[in-house]
């Protein structure tokens, strides 16, 4: 399968909101309480909140495959100079592919040498 890792855009928000449903309601069902998926998603999966991510991010991508977003990885630099990764999704579909490292060392590539420590959330 190829993979190709690339700056997310507006054009994924499609992807990136059903990115959000399957990690609230599948992903992290057991570990959160009633309700707070859907607070979740209204929170961080609306159109707005994912166009200002992409916007403000330095290290917002997308990984696509056979013309479909499959994953998405967004980290920022802490003014500390650290830098943490918040959010970072494989498709169900696609899980067990390499995928997820695959954007993990795309973003360790672009960080500049000074950065002490990367975080994952």
């Amino acid at each position: 399968m190829h993979v190709q890792i690339r700056r997310a855009s507006n054009d994924d928000i499609g992807a990136l909101q059903a990115f959000q449903r399957e990690g609230w309601h599948e992903d992290y069902a057991d570990y959160i309480p009633d309700g707070y998926a859907d607070y979740a998603i209204q929170l961080y999966g609306a159109a707005t909140s994912l166009m200002q991510q992409i916007a403000a991010s330095a290290y917002s991508f997308a990984a696509q495959a056979d013309g479909q977003v499959v994953g998405c990885i967004t980290a920022d630099r802490l003014t500390n100079g650290e830098v943490e990764i918040w959010w970072i999704h494989v498709a169900r579909s696609h899980r067990r592919h390499g995928i997820g490292w695959r954007l993990i060392e795309h973003v360790m590539r672009l960080l500049p040498e000074d950065v002490p420590t990367v975080y994952v959330m």
